[in-house]
């Protein structure tokens, strides 16, 4: 789903897998994840930045509609919000890092 390289004093997270990387829980949560070893191994350190990227045909293709709709028509709406709910600590974790971060 990721994977995270240090080069030098810059971390690379890279999306993996798939060529859409849609957000669903599993993604999200491994981005999170991600973002905390990043966290942790930067600290004490100068790390210059965080670049994420993504292989593939897309760097995201949005939230993951597919996995929101795959539990019916009654579901969708509270698996939307779940997601929304679950991808804003991810925003908070990047905006904490203590380096500047570049989408590419």
């Amino acid at each position: 789903m990721c994977t995270v390289e240090k080069r030098g004093n810059v971390f690379i997270l890279t999306l993996t897998g798939d060529d859409e990387h849609r957000l669903n829980p599993n993604l999200i949560s491994t981005i999170r994840s991600a973002i905390s070893d990043i966290k942790s191994q930067s600290s004490g350190t100068s790390a210059a930045a965080l670049i994420t990227t993504a292989t593939g045909k897309f760097f995201s293709n949005g939230f993951d509609l597919r996995w929101a709709q795959s539990g019916g028509s009654s579901t969708f709406l509270p698996r939307l919000r779940h997601m929304v709910d679950i991808f804003k600590p991810v925003v908070s974790d990047l905006l904490s890092l203590p380096m500047p971060t570049i989408a590419a």
